[in-house]
């Protein structure tokens, strides 16, 4: 699944990959993401929004959460 495209050329920047034998991949083409990290916009939920995925997808251990000593 095709996320942003780019340019007049429509080239793809950012895409999910459903694998064969289950999960998903998230292909970003760059860097820029976590740059918005700090944005006044609502660009600043890009970072926290794709962190939840990921945990989502992949749960943290007990001991990795935060608060865990």
């Amino acid at each position: 699944m095709i996320l942003h495209r780019l340019h007049a050329e429509d080239l793809p920047v950012d895409w999910l990959w459903q694998r064969p034998g289950g999960g998903q991949v998230l292909m970003h083409g760059g860097n820029t993401m976590w740059m918005y990290q700090n944005d006044p916009t609502s660009a600043a939920r890009i970072v926290p929004q794709l962190l939840d995925w990921l945990e989502a997808s992949c749960p943290v251990p007990p001991a990795y959460q935060r608060g865990a000593r």
